[in-house]
């Protein structure tokens, strides 16, 4: 198709040349008709126009629309794992509130972080359903009330069933902290005394074995603490009682030197393993907690010595032999 512009002042036409099956055809449009036609295009354009803004509107208010609905979905996506998240959280025994106070303040003071709780066990070392009943109740608490503490997720099976005395289970439970990335381990021993549970907490460092913090504190218990097992609740079946006031200490008559941990020799490491040990009125080491130690496998060759040690044991006021609680110092020297 050619478009040409005559000239003719008279005419003032285009002319509009087409090729149909190659025999040209004149169409004549009169200039005043192609204006007529501009201008009903310039009212199709401005409809157009208005349209084309109309639908911007309209495009505008469906995004708003839509973001409105992304954020309004978002919010209850976030709502609902809120409220599952919640859902999934253990509810926190009333009972158990003042001793998770107790113990964050403990550990603020201590000014630890990324704490894991372990389970809590009886005065021999026997699992309970209870112990694992409070750990998880404590980090509860702890998360609620002490977020900056960092307090981690059980979210990994506890170590194995053997007594915390031991050097085994001493081992298992920092292997499994430093599985959860955790530098502290909360551990300790729970008994029924009276309608309490007494509670004994010790906070130790997971590298170096120290201990940090220590703390006492008594649960009363619950009819649900209660509905926890048919198992009885632990009890301390070895009564202690400390030196002095008439009861005489214990004095160790076979008491080889412990064995020094390879970590130690390698650091030439000199120092001292605090431990609390029951012995009893036969002369035998009962039960040892540690109260303090300075880690590299010491606290373990301790424990393993301290076992293999015999007593005269302590008498009371009346000259009987008696079990008598006592700290005992385990020594490492190089020579």
């Amino acid at each position: 198709m050619l478009l040409n512009w005559n000239g003719n002042a008279n005419l003032h036409r285009f002319q509009v040349i087409a090729m149909v099956n190659y025999r040209p055809i004149r169409i004549v449009i009169s200039k005043r008709r192609v204006a007529a036609a501009i201008g009903s295009r310039g009212a199709q354009n401005s409809e157009v126009k208005s349209v084309n803004e109309r639908r911007s509107v309209s495009q505008g208010l469906a995004s708003i629309f839509v973001g409105v609905a992304v954020a309004i979905l978002c919010s209850n996506s976030l709502s609902m794992w809120t409220l599952a998240q919640a859902q999934n959280a253990p509810t926190i025994d009333p009972t158990v509130v003042t001793l998770g106070d107790k113990l964050g303040k403990a550990l603020e003071v201590a000014k630890v972080k990324k704490v894991l709780v372990a389970d809590f066990r009886g005065p021999q070392g026997e699992s309970h359903p209870a112990g694992t009943w409070l750990a998880e109740q404590l980090t509860a608490s702890l998360q609620r009330d002490f977020p900056s503490l960092g307090i981690i997720n059980r979210s990994q099976k506890a170590p194995s069933s053997s007594p915390p005395d031991s050097a085994e289970a001493l081992e298992a439970s920092r292997n499994w902290a430093r599985q959860l990335k955790a530098k502290v381990i909360v551990s300790g021993t729970l008994e029924k005394v009276g309608e309490n549970l007494q509670v004994t907490m010790f906070v130790i460092d997971v590298k170096s074995g120290q201990l940090r913090a220590q703390t006492l504190g008594l649960v009363p218990i619950s009819p649900q603490i209660y509905a926890l097992s048919s198992e009885p609740l632990p009890v301390d079946r070895i009564p202690a009682v400390p030196a002095g006031k008439g009861v005489t200490l214990p004095t160790c008559i076979h008491c080889p030197p412990p064995g020094y941990s390879e970590k130690a020799r390698a650091a030439k490491f000199q120092g001292v393993v605090i431990l609390e040990v029951v012995i009893t009125k036969e002369g035998r080491p009962a039960r040892i907690k540690v109260l303090s130690s300075p880690g590299l496998g010491l606290d373990i060759k301790s424990i393993e010595a301290v076992r293999q040690w015999t007593f005269v044991p302590g008498k009371d006021a009346n000259g009987n032999p008696t079990n008598v609680s006592v700290p005992l110092e385990v020594s490492f020297r190089l020579y």
